[in-house]
């Protein structure tokens, strides 16, 4: 069963969010994505290092996927992610994946530091 339209008025408790109100709200998320993408990158580059590596794969995967949605996929921020992921992976008994993530991490720093140049 369909339900009738309601109509909207100003004075309506539910109303519409402003694009104003929309970008800020979008804004926030963000933020908070990339705190919770920082986080997770820092705990999962310190299980690393305590070598609890099962542990930290999947914090770095998940830090990596939100900076790449944030940044796109050459920003210098995944370069250290992607370094302590590829490190887990060779941990992990994955040569070939960690070679090809400490490439990118070692492409995305080389790029970075030739434009400063």
């Amino acid at each position: 069963m369909l339900l009738p339209k309601r109509t909207r008025t100003l004075g309506d408790q539910h109303r519409l969010m402003s694009v104003h109100e929309a970008t800020q709200l979008r804004e926030q998320i963000r933020v908070y994505r990339l705190r919770l993408a920082d986080a997770a990158a820092d705990l999962g580059t310190a299980l690393g290092q305590r070598g609890e590596y099962a542990e930290a794969e999947p914090l770095l995967r998940q830090a990596l996927a939100i900076y790449e949605s944030c940044f796109g996929p050459d920003h210098a921020r995944l370069a250290a992610p992607l370094s302590a992921l590829g490190t887990a992976c060779a941990a992990r008994g994955r040569p070939g994946e960690a070679e090809r993530l400490c490439l990118r991490a070692l492409d995305i720093i080389d790029t970075r530091t030739s434009e400063r140049s």
